[in-house]
């Protein structure tokens, strides 16, 4: 949680140092808080329980060390070995067609394509580098779980006192967390609202500017109406209009060419 606290604060801090709260605060000595936390009393905490072997079960505790250790010796060895295997694959290039040789490679996409050697190599060194540093933390971890495997292993359980005291120091600690916590979510509002004060700006002054936009409103809802009675009428009702008037029309030019026969029927006649 600290170190999360750091680098969030951090960002901030690097957008603008001189910024201080209502409160005198500013990220640089919240930031200070914090890691004085982190790297005296937590390591304070540390030392006490290490130094009197605490711990509230002795016989959990052991396993899960053994545990952590056979695992993170099984990752060293994978690490390692990969960085290894590189190693050897670099001794067999021949220096000399780096430069115009070109091997099968595979991208990100685990497609194949051809690259130069060179470039093959440079990838090669790359992994056999990432492995090597991976390598090298675990090793750390290893070195860490065997120097406490050693000191908590046969040792009694932690007498009550030990416990209480280590309690203790945990209340306390989680206290100072608390009070910095809150020290720096104030400043960190603060500071969102310094940032942000100035991106969107109302203002609403006298009846009339309530009047006005309530009148938007209900001018604003009598279009929607409007809009919807006239898509119903586009829809439904004009294309039944439509089809009457064709009808009708129909029916006329019918009316019409029967008067037209009759005439030219009573002309023949007479």
């Amino acid at each position: 949680k600290i170190n999360s606290m750091i680098i969030y604060l951090s960002s901030h801090q690097n957008e603008n140092n001189a910024f201080k709260s209502s409160q005198g605060h500013n990220f640089g000595t919240v930031i200070n808080e914090l890691e004085t936390l982190r790297d005296v009393d937590l390591m304070k905490y540390q030392a006490y329980v290490i130094q009197n072997k605490i711990s509230k079960s002795k016989s959990t505790y052991v396993n899960k060390l053994t545990y952590l250790l056979d695992e993170t010796t099984r990752q060293y060895n994978m690490s390692q070995g990969a960085s290894d295997i590189t190693k050897n694959a670099l001794n067999k290039y021949d220096p000399s067609i780096t430069g115009v040789a070109f091997v099968p490679s595979v991208d990100d996409t685990n497609s194949f394509y051809m690259s130069r050697t060179k470039t093959g190599i440079d990838d090669l060194a790359k992994n056999s580098y990432n492995k090597g540093i991976e390598a090298t933390a675990f090793k750390k971890n290893i070195d860490s779980y065997n120097n406490l495997l050693t000191k908590f292993s046969g040792t009694p359980e932690s007498t009550a006192d030990q416990k209480k005291s280590a309690d203790a120091m945990i209340s306390q600690i989680s206290k100072y967390l608390t009070n910095i916590s809150n020290k720096a979510l104030a400043l960190d509002n603060e500071y969102l609202e310094y940032k942000t004060k100035n991106y969107l700006t109302f203002k609403i002054t006298g009846s009339d500017k309530l009047i006005n936009f309530a009148l938007m409103i209900k001018f604003g809802f009598i279009g929607l109406i409007l809009g919807i009675i006239g898509v119903v009428f586009a829809e439904l009702v004009l294309p039944i209009l439509l089809k009457k008037k064709n009808r009708l029309g129909h029916s006329m030019r019918m009316l019409a060419r029967v008067k037209r026969d009759n005439v030219e029927k009573k002309g023949a006649e007479k």
